[in-house]
């Protein structure tokens, strides 16, 4: 084992215990497991193309009420940067909101509590109704559908940085704060880039120039975004109310 490797080892074993008590502390809100695993079947149409989908929801659990939440461990770190400027790395709960959204669609009331591998850190997502979840995630396959004909001027850490200029944490948002944020994560994005995002949108100008972008924003992040932040006002676990 490689000294990076130790350390990284290290690091994790240090933050098990923490990750262990928030997941007992789920398991308490939510005391009982669903063994069954449910299905998710849906078709939706654009145009002349069809995508049905047809895949599972597990590790739900519920409690008395009757709700019902997807509770999780994240595969990978849910936090970016370091110290005071750590920041929750939104591109990473993307697949926990499309499960999020099914689970809205399929049930009357469904939580999500995404546990981060970072100390003290859990991702909960409220319940929506089912229209509200039926409409999100129609705009996701629609774009998608679109996506498989040509670039769109979209990139998930853009997209996020873009929203963080509009809604900072202090201060007053703007637009010019947005693209600047969204400049400097398009940038960064290039410089991981295997070559698909320079092929169609090499400089970050391109993208953000193109007034798609903001309209992909609002349409296939913007949602996650605004419940992700609505929900740090809620328990976790907290009773039937919706997130629009």
């Amino acid at each position: 084992m490689g000294v990076t490797e130790t350390a990284l080892t290290r690091q994790l074993e240090s933050r098990m215990p923490d990750m262990y008590r928030r997941y007992q502390e789920a398991v308490v809100q939510w005391p009982e497991s669903v063994d069954d695993i449910s299905g998710f079947e849906y078709r939706h149409e654009h145009g002349d193309a069809t995508v049905i989908i047809n895949d599972r929801l597990g590790n739900l659990r519920t409690r008395p009420d009757g709700d019902l939440c997807r509770v999780v461990i994240a595969s990978s770190n849910l936090l970016e940067g370091s110290g005071s400027a750590r920041q929750l790395k939104f591109p990473a709960l993307l697949e926990h909101w499309v499960a999020h959204l099914a689970g809205n669609i399929r049930y009357d009331a469904f939580h999500t509590l995404v546990i981060a591998k970072e100390e003290k850190r859990v991702v909960n997502l409220l319940p929506m109704g089912a229209a509200h979840a039926t409409e999100y995630l129609n705009s996701i396959l629609d774009y998608w559908i679109q996506g498989q004909t040509r670039p769109l001027p979209i990139e998930s850490g853009a997209a996020f940085g873009y929203l963080r200029g509009l809604y900072p944490a202090r201060g007053e948002g703007s637009e010019d704060k947005a693209l600047l944020k969204a400049k400097e994560a398009y940038g960064k994005a290039l410089e991981r880039d295997s070559g698909y995002l320079r092929r169609a949108y090499p400089e970050p100008e391109q993208l953000l120039a193109n007034d798609e972008f903001p309209v992909l924003v609002s349409a296939l992040y913007e949602p996650l975004w605004h419940a992700e932040q609505g929900s740090r006002a809620k328990p976790a676990g907290a009773g039937r109310e919706r997130a629009k």
